[in-house]
C-alpha cells in the first residue's frame, strides 16, 4: 500500500507479521495514462508520497477530473492545486485509525460539523489553522484534535484529508 517500506510494512492488525511484507515490483505509470486507459473514476483518492501535486496537474492538463477527489492534508498546496485542476468545493475530514471506513468517499463529511463543503478560502485557512504546531487545540471541536503528519510522527494518531469537488 506504498512506495515506501517503513509505512507498506508497518503492522496494522494483530496478524501481521514481517513475512507478510512482500516487494511487489510495479511498473510506474503517470496518472493521466491511468485516466485514459481505464477511464475516469467518480471518486479517486491519491496518496502518492509526494506525488499528488503532478497527478493534479496531469488531471488539469488532461481535463480529466473524477468527481471528487482526496489528498493528504499535509499541506496549502494541495488545497491551491486542486483548486488550479477546477475544484470549487472542499472539505476537510478527519481521519481516524478508528473510524477510516466511514470517512472515505461520497459519504465523507467535514470535520466541522457546520460545513458541508467549504470555499476555497475557508479550505486554505481551516487547514492552515490544523496543521499550525503552536495552535491551541479545543478537543471538544471535531477540527481542533490537532494533525498529525504521518511522515514525522507516530502512525495511527489523527489527520486529516482534503477531498474537493465541482
Amino acid at each position: 500500500n506504498s512506495m515506501m517500506r517503513t509505512v507498506a510494512c508497518r503492522p496494522c492488525s494483530s496478524t501481521w507479521t514481517s513475512t507478510t511484507c512482500a516487494v511487489r515490483p510495479v511498473k510506474p505509470q503517470h496518472c493521466a495514462h491511468l485516466l485514459l486507459r481505464y477511464g475516469t473514476p467518480k471518486f479517486v483518492r491519491l496518496d502518492l508520497g509526494g506525488g499528488e501535486e503532478q497527478c493534479l496537474e496531469e488531471m488539469k492538463e488532461s481535463n480529466i477530473k473524477p468527481e471528487m477527489v482526496s489528498v493528504p492534508g499535509f499541506s496549502e498546496t494541495y488545497v491551491t492545486a486542486l483548486a488550479a485542476a477546477g475544484y470549487t468545493k472542499f472539505r476537510l475530514v478527519r481521519q481516524d485509525s478508528n473510524d477510516v471506513p466511514s470517512t472515505l468517499g461520497m459519504g465523507a463529511r467535514d470535520c466541522d460539523p457546520n460545513e458541508d463543503w467549504r470555499s476555497l478560502d475557508s479550505a486554505e485557512g481551516g487547514l492552515r489553522w490544523l496543521l499550525d504546531p503552536a495552535g491551541q487545540f479545543d478537543p471538544a471541536l471535531a477540527c481542533s484534535q490537532g494533525a498529525r503528519r504521518l511522515d514525522t510522527e507516530e502512525v495511527g494518531r489523527i489527520w486529516y484529508d482534503v477531498h474537493a469537488s465541482f
